[in-house]
């Protein structure tokens, strides 16, 4: 392990912590990053689940991450698609429903 100090140590590479780490590494900060998986992303992976077949793992289709953020950080500009869908699958209860949005 570095012998570095930092300002800041987030737990977590998910886009909030990723997000988090930029916001303070623009103000200046020094910040690390600690994440369990071998992947950072969380919800915004995209991973192949089977030979040939790739998927955001958690179905990050509802933007999860705020638009003055992707504003802030020109994300898109780094090469973040946003692609709204009409329906979707929702499991937040036991019956597993399709929602429509419009």
């Amino acid at each position: 392990m570095s012998t570095d100090n930092f300002d800041a140590v987030i737990i977590g590479g998910g886009h909030n912590g990723l997000a988090c780490a930029a916001y303070l590494g623009r103000a200046g900060y020094r910040d690390k990053v600690l994440e369990a998986r071998h992947v950072i992303g969380d919800a915004a992976v995209t991973e192949e689940f089977h030979p040939g077949f790739r998927n955001s793992t958690c179905s990050y289709v509802v933007s999860m991450l705020h638009p003055q953020i992707q504003r802030d950080l020109e994300l898109a500009r780094h090469g973040l698609k946003n692609h709204p869908i009409k329906a979707g699958h929702h499991g937040a209860n036991r019956r597993r429903a399709l929602f429509n949005h419009g």
